[in-house]
C-alpha cells in the first residue's frame, strides 16, 4: 500500500491477492516464526487479511500447498510449530525423496 512504510511509493498486490482463486505455495513452512504462524492460522480460518497500512480487511479464496525439509510433527513436539496449524495444513501429506545432484536418493 502506497505510503504504508518508507519506500512504499506504489500499490502492489501481495502473494495472497495474486493467488486469489488459485494456489498459494508456502516454502520452508517449519522455519516460520510462531507469531507469524498465528497470523497464518487466522488467515486460513477466515480467508481474510489486512494489508500493511490499511484499516480494512481483504478476502481471498486460496488453496495451500506447503513444503518443508523438516518433520512438522517433530517441530510441534519441540514447541517450534503450532499444533493447531499443523492439523489445518497437514491434510494430504506427500513425502518426496530428496534430490541430490539432480538424482533422487
Amino acid at each position: 500500500m502506497k505510503g504504508a512504510f518508507t519506500g512504499a511509493s506504489t500499490d502492489r498486490k501481495g502473494a495472497a491477492e495474486l493467488a486469489d482463486g488459485g494456489t498459494l505455495f508456502l516454502d520452508e513452512l517449519c522455519e516460520m516464526e510462531l507469531d507469524l504462524q498465528t497470523k497464518l492460522l487466522r488467515f486460513i480460518q477466515t480467508g481474510t487479511f489486512q494489508k500493511v497500512g490499511s484499516s480494512k480487511l481483504s478476502r481471498v479464496d486460496v488453496r495451500f500447498v506447503c513444503a518443508t525439509n523438516k518433520d512438522p510433527w517433530q517441530e510441534v513436539q519441540k514447541g517450534r510449530f503450532r499444533e493447531d496449524l499443523y492439523y489445518r495444513l497437514y491434510v494430504i501429506p506427500l513425502h518426496l525423496p530428496r534430490f541430490v545432484n539432480g538424482a533422487m536418493t
